[in-house]
């Protein structure tokens, strides 16, 4: 999606459209009051001219959502994790409150900026130490420290040569989103843990499970899903 068609449809769904369906409704409203002297010549006047104005400005809305219905499904995606900015009518870009970038900045979608068409994926895998499995976690060592992932999200792979964990991060395509407040991804998205095949069946003794932090405390500069 280019530049030049985001922002024509940005503006015409979050400000144009909304004016134009009010002027229309507004029309409309003020001829049922006028239907009362719907046989007089005044009446007939103002009646087929109101009708006239309804159906123009009902025709710029049918045009214009159609010509811009392809931005609606990749912007339903876009979140205060991506974008900075927002658009209002009369007052152009303005920037997004903190507290609402503060809450959106470790939520993890990293389907939905994919979605938006906007961004260029990096595959992110950082190599760690298989220690084995106890009960329903897999634990690992990264630089001395040890920690745990449940198991719903590691995998085994016969082809895979070192144990990895893995994740992603989005770079905008088009850099002229920056301009109206769009970012590259800050944290890096996980996504799973590739043990190497050879390694499966392998167990680990953790003493107490509970002193040891799962992947989510072990590295702060990722988002985890909510499980």
């Amino acid at each position: 999606m280019s530049f030049d068609y985001w922002i024509a449809a940005e503006r015409w769904y979050e400000g144009v459209a909304g004016i134009v369906f009010g002027g229309m409704i507004f029309v409309l409203f003020v001829m049922c009051f006028a239907l009362t002297k719907r046989k007089t010549k005044g009446g007939k006047i103002f009646l087929s001219t109101g009708a006239v104005i309804a159906s123009i400005l009902l025709g710029i809305l049918l045009i214009n959502n159609q010509r811009y219905e392809d931005y609606l499904e990749p912007a339903g995606h876009v979140t205060p994790a991506i974008r900075r900015k927002e658009y209002k009518m009369f007052q152009g870009y303005q920037p997004i409150l903190r507290s609402e970038q503060d809450f959106y900045a470790r939520y993890h979608d990293p389907a939905g900026v994919a979605a938006t068409g906007l961004y260029e994926k990096e595959v992110v895998s950082i190599p760690v130490t298989y220690l084995g499995k106890s009960g329903r976690h897999y634990f690992f060592e990264h630089e001395g420290v040890v920690f745990r992932q449940y198991e719903n999200s590691v995998h085994f792979d016969p082809e895979a040569e070192e144990t990895l964990l893995m994740g992603s991060l989005f770079h905008l395509a088009d850099r002229q989103y920056e301009s109206i407040g769009f970012v590259d991804t800050e944290y890096i998205f996980y996504e799973q843990i590739v043990i190497a095949g050879e390694d499966d069946g392998k167990m680990y003794d953790p003493g107490d499970e509970g002193l040891i932090p799962n992947t989510k405390e072990a590295f702060f500069k990722w988002t985890f899903p909510y499980y």
